[in-house]
C-alpha cells in the first residue's frame, strides 16, 4: 500500500547503517597493528556523508510526513551546495571531506528527484481508498 514510502524509509536507514559498518571497518583497521593510510578514512567521509541527510529525514519524520520530510532536506541540500563554494584549506583531509559532503548531498539530490512527487501521490492514492486517518475520521 506504502510501497514508496517503505522504500524510501528503508533507503534511509540503509544509508545510516552502511555508515555504521564503515566507521566499524575503519575502527577495526586503526586497532590493529596494520600499517594505515589516508585512503582508508575515504569510504567513512563518503558513508557520513551519504547518510547526513537520509539522517535528517528520518529526524523530521518524528514530526512531518516523509513527503515534507524528503523536501525539506531537499531544499537544504540544494541551498548548500549554492551557498558553499571549494574549500580552500591546508589540510587535504579537510579538503577532501568537504567535497565528499557535496558529492553525497548530489548523490541524495539524484537519488530523490521525483520522490516527493511520488510521496504524495501515494498518499493521494490512500486518501482516495478511504485508508488515510483524515478520510476515516469524522
Amino acid at each position: 500500500m506504502r510501497d514508496f514510502h517503505h522504500r524510501t524509509v528503508r533507503t534511509a536507514n540503509e544509508a545510516i547503517a552502511d555508515e555504521a559498518q564503515a566507521r566499524e571497518s575503519y575502527m577495526r583497521k586503526i586497532a590493529s597493528a596494520t600499517a594505515i593510510d589516508a585512503n582508508q578514512l575515504g569510504p567513512v567521509l563518503a558513508a557520513a556523508g551519504y547518510a547526513a541527510p537520509w539522517r535528517k529525514v528520518l529526524t523530521l519524520l518524528h514530526t512531518r510526513p516523509l513527503a515534507d520530510a524528503v523536501s525539506a532536506i531537499r531544499g537544504h541540500s540544494m541551498r548548500t551546495l549554492l551557498e558553499r563554494s571549494e574549500t580552500q584549506s591546508t589540510s587535504a583531509l579537510t579538503n577532501e571531506q568537504a567535497r565528499t559532503e557535496r558529492e553525497a548531498l548530489r548523490r541524495f539530490l539524484d537519488q530523490t528527484d521525483g520522490t516527493v512527487e511520488r510521496l504524495q501521490q501515494e498518499a493521494d492514492e490512500e486518501c482516495t481508498r478511504g485508508a488515510c486517518p483524515a478520510c476515516t475520521t469524522g
